[in-house]
């Protein structure tokens, strides 16, 4: 039987590294993402972007198959990667009324980029 044949576009046939023969889920979430303009999008479009496309592409495949884990990890980096935006969250910026704790996270954004860090002995 060929190592390569698919049943409704599954592998057949696997044998001990399952991480190749699903890497076709991989290639095509990012074939869809290609084509998106996540700069265009607001966030919640991004949202139901992901939801409605990218979510069902692996979702037969997983019905069936245990999936590796790295294989998901990396499905998942790419998802995160495009639902933020790259780096958008070191461009949030302090609305005119914000909340204490917005405040607070935006105050500990901007000293982790400066380098800050507290170890034990530090007084």
């Amino acid at each position: 039987m060929d190592s390569k044949a698919k049943y409704l576009g599954l592998p057949s046939v696997y044998g001990k590294h399952k991480g190749e023969f699903f890497a076709f889920l991989l290639e095509k979430v990012l074939l869809k993402m290609q084509g998106w303009k996540q700069k265009l999008l607001s966030q919640a479009g991004r949202e139901i972007l992901i939801k409605s496309v990218i979510q069902a592409i692996p979702n037969y495949a997983m019905q069936c198959y245990l999936l590796p884990k790295n294989l998901l990890n990396k499905l998942m980096a790419y998802v995160r990667r495009f639902f933020w935006g790259g780096d958008s969250h070191e461009l949030a910026k302090k609305g005119p009324h914000p909340s204490w704790l917005w405040s607070s996270i935006l105050h500990g954004r901007d000293l982790l980029l400066q380098g800050v860090r507290w170890q034990v002995g530090n007084e």
